[in-house]
């Protein structure tokens, strides 16, 4: 966990991540939040390209995982565009490519 800009959760089983912004693609991530409907709730969420990126950021083996799990579920809907220029902005193009690669 990183001290001070991330706080856990746990609802019903599921782990849910506040994040405050700790660079520009998070300060992007928060400008291009989406809202969704789940039960009678509606909360924000990033879109599916910022948590690729944030995914890669992390660079877990977990990490990977999920953001391969991303791409998988989002298929050819995602701003390819937009994944290469944060990617190459914040230094992971390398991981970019290999997830995608797969």
């Amino acid at each position: 966990m990183l001290k001070g800009t991330q706080l856990r959760l746990q609802f019903k089983g599921v782990a849910i991540d506040f994040l405050r912004p700790r660079d520009d693609h998070d300060r992007q991530a928060l400008l291009r939040k989406r809202r969704k409907q789940i039960g009678k709730q509606y909360c924000w969420f990033i879109s599916p390209e910022d948590l690729v990126i944030q995914k890669l950021k992390v660079g877990r083996p977990r990490d990977f995982e999920d953001a391969l799990t991303v791409l998988e579920r989002s298929g050819k809907i995602l701003d390819r565009r937009y994944l290469q220029r944060w990617a190459k902005h914040i230094g992971v193009s390398k991981e970019l490519e290999y997830v995608l690669s797969l």
